[in-house]
């Protein structure tokens, strides 16, 4: 079944200068990797206005090319060079993540939140850590296997590689340096 959202205007925040266009990848905060369809007219509140219609594995979303908000929402797939950073930064070793829940929760939002590939790479790194640690909240341990999948997906994009070797690659980046 797929979802279909629109995203208010005050919901994307696209880069300066950055512009879109049909077939290109894009990830969004909240509904992963997809691929812009097509440009096409929406009404929304009541006024045409011209979005992006862009499909992922379980939504379609529509995005403004034309508005921006206060946070990073909509990006496009990362590059080779940064994904391969993305892979170096989860190698290094595991950060501690805040010692009480209420404090883990407020830094795992604000790094995904920034919607930007190398901290939540590291949070990935350090979520898997904790998950070896100790047992993750149900929040914590959703929020990994969502982060895991959105990256899986946007590897096997940029590469061109089906998800299962992108999964690998991800995974043998994930060794932990334990003392």
């Amino acid at each position: 079944m797929v979802l279909e959202v629109e995203l208010s205007e005050q919901a994307v925040n696209i880069e300066e200068n950055q512009s879109y266009s049909e077939g290109m990848w894009i990830v969004h905060a909240n509904y992963g990797v997809g691929q812009i369809i097509r440009y096409e007219e929406k009404q929304l509140g009541g006024k045409n206005r011209n979005y992006y219609r862009v499909e992922a594995d379980n939504a379609t979303f529509w995005f403004s090319p034309e508005r921006t908000g206060s946070t990073k929402r909509v990006r496009p797939v990362a590059t080779r060079g940064k994904l391969k950073e993305a892979i170096k930064v989860m190698a290094e070793r595991p950060q501690k993540l805040a010692p009480t829940h209420k404090e883990r929760v407020t830094q795992i939002h604000q790094i995904v939140s920034t919607g930007s590939l190398i901290p939540i790479a590291g949070l990935i790194r350090d979520l898997s850590y904790q998950a070896v640690e100790r047992k993750l909240s149900n929040p914590e341990q959703e929020t990994l296997e969502n982060l895991q999948k959105r990256l899986v997906k946007e590897w096997s994009v940029v590469f061109d590689v089906k998800p299962e070797e992108a999964q690998t690659k991800i995974n043998e980046s994930l060794t932990y340096h334990i003392e």
